[in-house]
Parts: structure tokens; C-alpha cells; sequence
């Protein structure tokens, strides 16, 4: 049983609250209970630890609620009032005084077993989701958004700490974090197919745009911002504020402004209102001049649109979440990673990379480290050869006989076929494709090539090389070790450099890999950002 049953209880009771006339309204998030008491509004975070949002333990609870007051008062002041803890005494729970936040001092009588933070109550009319839906808001409620918010990110903290959250190195660990949970998701609420296209889409923008994203840190663009900016956020007092910030992970706060805006464009947006949301970028970008967001704005729609996704989706799987609202919960989740998937695909077209070479070039070490870095698993042709032919992928043909018709010039034909025909479902769901072949002959690369024809997909030609004793003495070692997909040996080796045609069309990159396999990677990496993200 959770430690937090006993506070539950508590909290339910009308008895607890000053008011103590009607039993309060109770609302659950992913992350939070909120009870609506009188002209008041108790939050108490959950006892759960997501990895990114960890509130665990009560006094992690009580730092992030201290926190979450300190922080909220910058876009919403008057609203947040305090926290106070619950106490127990003598068996019995009750609430401390409102203190602010890191006010020294005791709460009151009684042993410290939680907190909540304390707010004024809030109407659903001065929302600006409910106003949208009511037609109470258009574009001068949204204006007034942009004065504030343009005033807000130009004033938010910066410096080389918060920097590091627009680095994008921290946006692809934000990446591949939100990924692995979404993957928890597959199923009911998207398919691993469209997991996998957003989870590349992104990872590859990061990689083959990444001086978009230096030049915003060069900029001075990433700032203490709030991190989770939506329409059921935005309230009209009648003035606009902002609530709910991010304080359980300064990660999602530090943040290029482009990413806060591009919160509750994709909320305006999912809502229904996809003018409003162009007007409000506009709007924004002409009272900052910050006119390179758009360089960088797709991706984080993407994101954030992911994010909600997620939260969604672990809300509908929670067992004290109403089973009702686990329903619309899901249904949201699933119109959250749609909406990804539209933006995905508008960020970049899709990006087919051919990681081609003899047998011991490097070229699969090259595929493996550059389908890590892009989000996507490489299409092997050795691998795919084998499972057309019935065996497992590291199964070794019985005899020659069998060798010959495995390596057959069908055999071949329809190997390449097939790989291409695997980029093509990815390319044509937005994701990155990479196929690692030899290549060798034209009647090889044409599969591929008419793919990225056909889906408009960018193409990159790699072609790694490695002096022959270093090719050699790879297939060697390969084949002492055994398991592994290619049957190579030093007189394949020997054939291939035979029979190697030379393209037809423009000539593939060359990656030197007889260095450190980080180092092909590199290479490989900037022959991509050359080619594709000019």
C-alpha cells in the first residue's frame, strides 16, 4: 500500500478544509492529485518516481512543492499562496500553517509526513483551452499571451549552466529518454512503426541540423523558461499568467526559447485552432525579432507534442486515474503522437543513407554506430539475404552448393530489392533508413536509388575503406570468433575488389576507417551534414 493512502484519505475528507462543507473535487494528473476546496486549491504530488519526475520520497515532495511556488510566481503571481504540511499527532492528520517557500522554522505540532502546495482556486471560464472552445478568445486574448510570454523569455535567466539544457547533446538524451517511454506505449496507443519513425526523425534533425541548434545557444536563446506551456495553463484574471511550470527537472525548464513557444503553438493547434497558432508565432517572433526559431521550430513541435503523448498515455494506464478519464486520456495520447508524426515530417524530408564497401571495410561497425546516432536500426543486407533464404541470421550454408545458391546473382537481386523495400516503409513514414551492402555492382545500388526517387527521400552514398591487410585481418578475426551475420572470407575479399563497378552517377563518399570506429563515425556524420542538411 502507498504511504500516501493515509493522506489520500485525509485529503478527501470535507472535514479537513477550512471550508469543511461539501467533499472537495478531485482531479488527477500523471504526476499530482489536485483537491478544490472553498476558493482554494490543494496539490499533492504523487508518490512516483518516472526517472525524470521523481517524487518518491516526502522530502522530495516537499523540496519540488517549495520549488514549484518559487518558481510559478514569475508568470503567475497571486496565485500560489504557499505550502503547508500535513501533520500527524496523535494518530490524527491535520494541516501546518502556510509558510512560503524555504521560510525557516516548524509548520506546527506534529510529525512532517507530507506537503502540498496551496493556490487560489481557479474557475475553468478564465482558461484560455475552455475560453477557445467557447469562443471567449481570439486573436487579441492571444496577443496578450505574446506581451507577456515575449517579456518573460527576454528577462528569464541564462548562463552557461542553463546552455547546456539547448545543447544538443541534452536534446537527444531528452530525446531518447522520452522515446524509451514512449516505446513502453506500443500497442494500443501507436504502433512500434510510428515510434520508430519519430524517435529517428528527431534524433536525425539533432544530428544533420545540429548547427541550427549551436547557433541558437551562440545566440543567447536558451533560457530558465517554463517548460510546459499549454492552454489550460494560460489564465485570464483578467490579466494573462501562466501556471504549472516545471520544477520537478531544471532539464525541461532550461530550454531554447523556440521550445517554450512551441509548446502552446502545438496545444492551439491540437485544440483545433491551427490559425491561432501560426498567428501566435508570428506575433511572437515579431515582438522578439528571434526570427531563427523557425530554423529549429518543427523539432520541437515534435517533441512536445511526443511529451504529451507520453503523459497521456501513462495517465490512461493508471489505476487510480477514473476509468472514464483513462478513456479520454488515451484518446488524447493518440491524437498527440498523430499530430508528432505530422510535424516529423514536416521538420526534414526523410534521410536514406547506403553505408556501402568491400567485405572488412568497416562499413557495418560504420551502419551500427551511425543507426545509434540517427535513431533507426540499420537494414543489413547480409542478414536479410539469410532470412529470404530460410536460415538464421548467423547460419553458415551446408556446402558450396548451398554457399552457390545463397550468393547466386538472384539470390542477390532480390536481396537488394527487399532491403530497399524496407527503407521505403520507413522513409515513407518519416523516419531515417540506413542499408548496409556491399554495393558493389550498379544493378545493387539501383534498388536504392529509385527508393529515395520514389519517397523524395535525401540520399547519402557512403563508401568506407580500409587498406586491404586491415580488411584481411578483420574477416580473419571475424571468422576465429564466429556470430556474426557475414560469410566473408579473404578470397570473397579478393573477388569483390575484382568485381566492383565503379557508379554511374555522382561517386560515393569515402570513409577512411582503419582508425578508431569513433572516428569513421565522425566522418561519416559530417559527409552527412554536407549532403543532406545544406
Amino acid at each position: 500500500m502507498s504511504s500516501q493512502e493515509a493522506v489520500l484519505r485525509f485529503l478527501r475528507d470535507p472535514a479537513s478544509y477550512p471550508t469543511g462543507a461539501s467533499p472537495p473535487e478531485i482531479h488527477s494528473t500523471h504526476g499530482s492529485w489536485v483537491f478544490l476546496a472553498g476558493d482554494l486549491a490543494y496539490k499533492l504530488k504523487k508518490e512516483i518516481d518516472l526517472g525524470w519526475m521523481d517524487y518518491s520520497t516526502p522530502e522530495k515532495r516537499r523540496r519540488f512543492s517549495e520549488l514549484e511556488v518559487e518558481l510559478n510566481r514569475r508568470l503567475a503571481p497571486g496565485i500560489y499562496l504557499g505550502v503547508r504540511a500535513i501533520l500527524e499527532s496523535a494518530g490524527r492528520l491535520g494541516f501546518g500553517k502556510l509558510r512560503e517557500p524555504g521560510e525557516d522554522g516548524d509548520f506546527g505540532a506534529g510529525r512532517e509526513i507530507d506537503t502540498v502546495v496551496v493556490m487560489k482556486r481557479l474557475p475553468r471560464e478564465v482558461m484560455l483551452d475552455h475560453l477557445l472552445e467557447t469562443g471567449g478568445a481570439g486573436d487579441d486574448e492571444i496577443a496578450r499571451v505574446v506581451d507577456l510570454l515575449a517579456a518573460f523569455e527576454g528577462r528569464a535567466a541564462r548562463g552557461p549552466e542553463i546552455d547546456r539544457g539547448g545543447a544538443p547533446e541534452t536534446l537527444r538524451r531528452s530525446i531518447l529518454e522520452n522515446s524509451g517511454d514512449i516505446a513502453k506505449l506500443e500497442g494500443d496507443l501507436l504502433s512500434a512503426e510510428t515510434a520508430a519513425a519519430l524517435r529517428s526523425a528527431q534524433l536525425t534533425f539533432v544530428e544533420v541540423r545540429r548547427g541550427r541548434i549551436e547557433n541558437r545557444l551562440r545566440e543567447g536563446r536558451v533560457r530558465d523558461g517554463h517548460g510546459d506551456i499549454r492552454a489550460e495553463h494560460v489564465v485570464f484574471l483578467p490579466e494573462p499568467a501562466v501556471m504549472d511550470c516545471v520544477e520537478f527537472n531544471e532539464r525541461f525548464r532550461h530550454i531554447d526559447v523556440a521550445a517554450d513557444i512551441a509548446f502552446l503553438r502545438m496545444d492551439l493547434e491540437f485544440l483545433g485552432h491551427e490559425r491561432l497558432a501560426r498567428s501566435f508565432v508570428d506575433r511572437f517572433i515579431d515582438a522578439t525579432g528571434d526570427s531563427g526559431m523557425q530554423a529549429v521550430l518543427e523539432l520541437h513541435i515534435t517533441y512536445r507534442a511526443c511529451v504529451r503523448g507520453k503523459v497521456d498515455g501513462i495517465k490512461s494506464r493508471q489505476d487510480e486515474v477514473d476509468p472514464d478519464e483513462r478513456e479520454r486520456a488515451a484518446m488524447r495520447s493518440r491524437r498527440y503522437f498523430d499530430l508528432a508524426l505530422a510535424h516529423a515530417r514536416l521538420m526534414d524530408p526523410p534521410l536514406l543513407v547506403l553505408v556501402g564497401g568491400l567485405s572488412g571495410s568497416g562499413k557495418s561497425t560504420t551502419a551500427r554506430l551511425l543507426g545509434e546516432r540517427l535513431g533507426t536500426t540499420p537494414i543489413r543486407s547480409d542478414v536479410i539475404r539469410k532470412e529470404l533464404a530460410g536460415l538464421g541470421p548467423t547460419a553458415r550454408p551446408p556446402d558450396e552448393a548451398g554457399r552457390a545458391v545463397l550468393y547466386a546473382p538472384e539470390m542477390s537481386r532480390r536481396t537488394y530489392a527487399e532491403c530497399a523495400a524496407r527503407a521505403g516503409r520507413l522513409l515513407a513514414g518519416g523516419g531515417t533508413a540506413i542499408i548496409d551492402a556491399t554495393f558493389l555492382r550498379e544493378a545493387d545500388r539501383v534498388p536504392a536509388l529509385e527508393c529515395a526517387r520514389r519517397t523524395g527521400a535525401r540520399l547519402v552514398y557512403l563508401e568506407c575503406r580500409a587498406p586491404p591487410d586491415v580488411a584481411a585481418l578483420r574477416l580473419r578475426k571475424r571468422d576465429a570468433e564466429g556470430g556474426d551475420p557475414s560469410d566473408a572470407t579473404a578470397d570473397v575479399l579478393d573477388r569483390q575488389r575484382r568485381s566492383r563497378e565503379e557508379p554511374r552517377g555522382a561517386a560515393p563518399v569515402p570513409i577512411e576507417t582503419s582508425g578508431p570506429p569513433e572516428q569513421a563515425l565522425e566522418s561519416a556524420l559530417d559527409a552527412i551534414r554536407a549532403k543532406a542538411g545544406a
